[in-house]
């Protein structure tokens, strides 16, 4: 119970530490959202008024969302305008109605919250989160490239931790929040999405923090 909570605090940097843990009665087991994850049945975009053909970008920074990162985003959604995907921006709960008086061209959808939101990551080319544990988890379970945006408002910014282990091994991309601009994060959905050589060298790299059957083995 212990490993298992603390696993949860400090995320997949856990990983590392467990050499520090006597090895007959330690097991790694990973995160238990990531097999629930991969159990889940897929949304249709078509719930979401979105095209089944066009690529996603996802963009969520949790159930309450951040108003700076959101007030940041509303500035940038018009330069999404004539780009060739679509772009679905989960405000927040309590930011939804204000983010909503806004005017966003076609392509931008906007929801206050996805309950269950592993079910349209599955159908998901990038995401653009935050880089909390149980996230991370979903993300490395189903192989979705993302930008990581770690909350700088977190204990021992471990979100920053969290992040920086993809970010080493090619399996992620980092922005700190302090660095973040519209076009620098544009600049890295398109480098993304225009390359599917490197989409596909993420999803790879994904591979090696993947831990099947997690909840399983718990």
């Amino acid at each position: 119970l212990f490993l298992s909570n603390y696993a949860d605090m400090i995320g997949i940097s856990f990983k590392s530490s467990i050499k520090y843990f006597p090895e007959y009665k330690t097991i790694f087991t990973g995160n238990p959202c990531s097999e629930n994850a991969l159990m889940i049945e897929a949304m249709q975009k078509s719930e979401l008024g979105l095209t089944e053909s066009s690529k996603l970008v996802l963009i969520v920074m949790g159930s309450l969302g951040s108003e700076k990162i959101n007030n940041l985003l509303i500035k940038t959604m018009n330069s999404f305008e004539n780009k060739p995907y679509q772009v679905l921006f989960v405000t927040g709960k309590d930011l939804y109605e204000e983010v909503s008086k806004n005017k966003f061209p076609k392509n931008v959808f906007v929801v206050p919250y996805i309950d269950n939101m592993t079910r349209i990551m599955k159908k998901t080319d990038v995401m653009v989160s935050r880089a909390g544990a149980s996230t991370l988890s979903e993300i490395i379970a189903l192989k979705v490239p993302s930008i990581l945006i770690p909350s700088p408002y977190v204990p021992d910014n471990h979100q920053y931790k969290n992040a920086i282990d993809l970010v080493e091994k090619d399996a992620a991309i980092l922005i700190e929040e302090k660095d973040l601009t519209g076009e620098l994060l544009i600049e890295k959905i398109d480098y993304i999405l225009n390359n599917p050589s490197k989409a596909f060298e993420m999803k790879q790299n994904l591979e090696q923090f993947n831990v099947k059957s997690s909840a399983t083995v718990i």
